[in-house]
């Protein structure tokens, strides 16, 4: 039964109802009949008109209505046969408190008309919304107690352990995926498979976006309807999220890592794709999918690194995941799924750095772009483990990376990847030109700001744009990089044979100039009491206070790692003399570098004259008493007395690694084998070197069948400019034009080709790489004698 008493806002009673159920034959699946009275049909028509004619202007006109009322009215309306006057109504409430779900339902519950009818009670800009709830209310119950839909023909289980709301936060993969769209999200329809703990949920909602999230246990949507309690545009459903039986409805589906979870309990063949597809079925014709995921090919994994999932890398590199475990795709693979799915237009963008604090994301452009492509190698390689005292890995990290740069494969061994696939143009996403994109987490895990980086005027030097998320519109513009970016890039100079104290000049005046070109008059401040006098109104030696982070270090690190900035030292407003910025910065730097290659003057491997050196030319002396209160500063926050970087230790050679690298054939007697092998020595320092490998088969009547190219027993990064096969008379036989088709057999190690430099890039991760040679028969028929000649360079790799 409903019954229900209805007031206007100037409190005239309108009708009072009760709903029964009526039989078959009433022809409709309700009647409303007004209580101790004579039914609708037997009253006085004109009076009736007359009576909701007057209800109904009151209703449109008074501000004071609630969306209830307006439900009610609209329902009599429909009685009388005003469809208009009814669409009015129901249009009026869903702009009061009211839900839309909770609209949906009242015009379902009373099953007046067929469903498309009661879809058309909307205004033409809702139809899809309509669509939406009625879909819901066919197949889900509602549960008001949880704010959660559930399929109909079951239950909601009973709740379990209370949510603890403070353990609920957003990835950093997540946020800078929802801070990079967060602006485009306003008023769109999203649909969210596997969505987490509900704050990516929430974030949207605040965005402006309508919400469908989608779980598949009841926990985690008692977890999410927690997280977003409060927020109408916020749907919780508890469902199989890859059964979704919505079709053409939504502007974008966000998928972020529930494909990895599904397809390790999946029972489908290829659970990628049948999610994929799902997804595509639920998007109207310009809709989108946001797909986020994290690569088994990640870079991280070369260092050793775990990946997302807490699995060794190693694991995931092989596939041997555990059953029920999730499962990780290389990029590329989930390319290939996507267009299979029917999304022909893809747009992707790579995550690098570390996923569980800052991370980085660089769009396609960003991969090529040459402003870009030294600060994405000193991110990447700051962000990888350097646990080690020798150097020997750096030179790996930074070759590999470069490699992969020049190749355009900065997606497929990316952290994460994250792919914009669309059905149709026009797009309702897009990435708008962006370099690269860092965010940052706050200290409560919550997302805190992103640093998007744009291409600047003639491409010279990024433009920076501060984002929070408190403000969807940047927060300030600066045309400079920070810097611990240029602290590696000296750590780098610093690591080349022969390095020259210009050099150092040089670097310590290009971050000189991009913290001084992000100074305005607006921005200075005016030093007071001691240091005023001090300094006699010369300003420009000062920078206000948070600029501090564009130095290449903060100031002084306590034990428990917190940091105490250069400011505190004076106390007045912030401020600091600019040679102590530019002191403190070097002695920092200088004090991370734990050893340098041999300079061409060996002065400069004493950290005090060097720093001493480059303050006198760039105009910037450090006196004494700056030294004092440096030295007092330090003294009072650490507690120990403040020191000089003890003398550099230069490296004389770099420690020389050598294995052996072997060529394997087979005949037409035996396959290959080790008596069937020749083998010639490779060192493993980054030089250049050339391999012979003859083949020299035991009998002249044993043709070679094939050959196996063995590059070394260990993991490594190998470079590989020419391989040729050379005759017993040094004619060429055959030479590697780069491509892929030659090569069957790779095993523990991924190519990365590059036929137009001329050059490819062996990646192993694994002990023996190897890959075979599939040479015409004809060159292979003359292959006996022959000599395998490979010009190479190799670096080792620590697993």
């Amino acid at each position: 039964m409903f019954r229900s008493q209805v007031w206007l806002s100037r409190g005239c009673p309108i009708r009072h109802y009760e709903c029964r159920q009526a039989s078959e034959g009433d022809g409709v699946a309700n009647k409303l009949v007004k209580t101790g009275a004579t039914p609708i049909s037997q009253q006085n028509e004109n009076e009736q008109v007359s009576s909701f004619s007057s209800n109904l202007d009151a209703a449109l006109a008074g501000e004071g209505t609630s969306g209830q009322e307006l439900l009610l009215l609209s329902d009599e309306a429909l009685a009388l046969g005003r469809v208009q006057d009814a669409r009015a109504l129901v249009n009026k409430a869903l702009e009061t408190d009211l839900t839309r779900e909770h609209v949906a339902r009242f015009l379902l519950d009373r099953a007046r008309q067929s469903l498309s009818a009661v879809a058309s009670l909307l205004s033409p800009g809702a139809a899809e919304t309509a669509s939406e709830l009625v879909g819901m209310s066919r197949w889900y119950d509602f549960d008001a107690s949880t704010s959660i839909y559930f399929r109909k023909g079951t239950a909601l289980p009973s709740s379990g352990e209370p949510v603890d709301l403070d353990q609920l936060s957003i990835s950093g993969l997540s946020a800078a995926v929802l801070c990079l769209f967060g602006q485009q999200l306003s008023s769109l329809r999203i649909l969210e498979l596997g969505c987490g703990s509900g704050a990516r949920a929430r974030f949207l909602a605040d965005c402006g976006a309508s919400v469908t999230v989608v779980m598949p246990n009841p926990q985690d949507a008692r977890a999410v309807a927690a997280q977003c309690a409060g927020l109408p545009n916020v749907q919780v459903v508890y469902d199989a999220p890859h059964a979704i039986p919505f079709r053409g409805i939504y502007d974008v589906v966000l998928i972020a890592g529930y494909h990895e979870v599904y397809a390790g309990q999946a029972s489908v063949l290829d659970p990628l794709s049948h999610l994929l597809k799902k997804a595509n079925t639920a998007l109207a014709t310009d809709g989108c999918l946001l797909l986020c995921g994290y690569n088994p090919l990640a870079l991280g994994h070369f260092n050793d690194q775990r990946d997302h999932y807490g699995r060794e890398g190693a694991v995931a590199l092989e596939g041997r995941f555990t059953d029920g475990g999730p499962r990780l795709w290389p990029a590329a693979a989930v390319a290939k799924a996507l267009a299979e799915a029917g999304f022909p237009h893809r747009e992707h963008c790579a995550l690098m750095g570390s996923l569980e604090k800052a991370s980085l994301l660089v769009s396609p452009a960003g991969c090529s772009a040459p402003v870009e492509q030294w600060n994405l190698e000193t991110l990447v390689r700051r962000s990888l483990r350097r646990q080690e005292a020798d150097r020997q890995h750096r030179f790996s990290e930074s070759r590999l990376l470069q490699s992969v740069l020049q190749a355009k494969e900065l997606t497929a061994w990316s952290d994460g990847y994250v792919f914009l696939a669309h059905k149709t143009d026009p797009k309702v996403l897009a990435v708008d030109g962006w370099l690269a994109s860092s965010f940052h987490i706050s200290q409560d895990n919550e997302p805190g700001a992103e640093t998007r980086y744009k291409a600047g005027s003639g491409g010279n030097d990024p433009v920076v744009e501060r984002y929070s998320l408190g403000s969807l519109t940047p927060d300030a513009v600066a045309p400079y990089i920070n810097g611990p970016v240029y602290r590696d890039f000296l750590d780098d100079l610093l690591q080349e044979p022969g390095w020259q104290f210009e050099q150092v000049l040089h670097w310590a005046a290009l971050w000189l100039r991009c913290l001084l070109s992000s100074l305005s008059a607006d921005d200075s401040l005016v030093p007071e009491g001691e240091d005023g006098g001090r300094y006699q109104g010369r300003y420009d030696l000062w920078v206000p206070q948070d600029l501090f982070q564009a130095t290449p270090g903060r100031w002084v690190g306590r034990d428990d790692g917190s940091f105490e900035c250069l400011r505190s030292i004076d106390g007045e407003k912030g401020t600091a003399p600019m040679a102590a910025v530019l002191y403190s910065g070097l002695m920092d730097t200088l004090f991370t570098v734990t050893s340098v290659a041999e300079p061409a003057d060996t002065l400069w491997l004493e950290p005090v004259k060097l720093i001493d050196a480059v303050l006198e030319h760039l105009g910037y002396p450090f006196h004494e008493r700056d030294l004092a209160a440096l030295s007092q500063h330090w003294e009072r926050v650490t507690g120990t007395p403040l020191a000089a970087p003890a003398r550099l230790p230069a490296r004389q050679v770099l420690r020389s690694l050598t294995d052996s690298a072997k060529v394997y054939w087979a005949t037409s007697a035996e396959g290959f084998s080790e008596k069937n092998a020749s083998a010639d020595w490779l060192t493993l320092d980054g030089s250049t070197q050339t391999l012979r490998l003859p083949i020299t088969p035991g009998s002249s009547d044993e043709g070679v069948v094939a050959l196996r190219f063995d590059v070394a027993n260990r993991p490594g990064c190998f470079e590989v400019e020419q391989m040729a096969l050379l005759g017993s008379d040094g004619t060429m036989l055959w030479q590697w034009e780069h491509n892929r088709e030659v090569i069957s057999g790779v095993q523990r190690m991924a190519l990365v080709l590059d036929p137009q430099a001329r050059r490819s890039c062996l990646l192993s991760r694994g002990n023996d790489p190897q890959f075979v040679l599939d040479l015409p028969e004809n060159i292979l028929a003359s292959a006996a004698g022959a000599v395998l000649e490979v010009r190479l360079s190799a670096w080792p790799a620590r697993l």
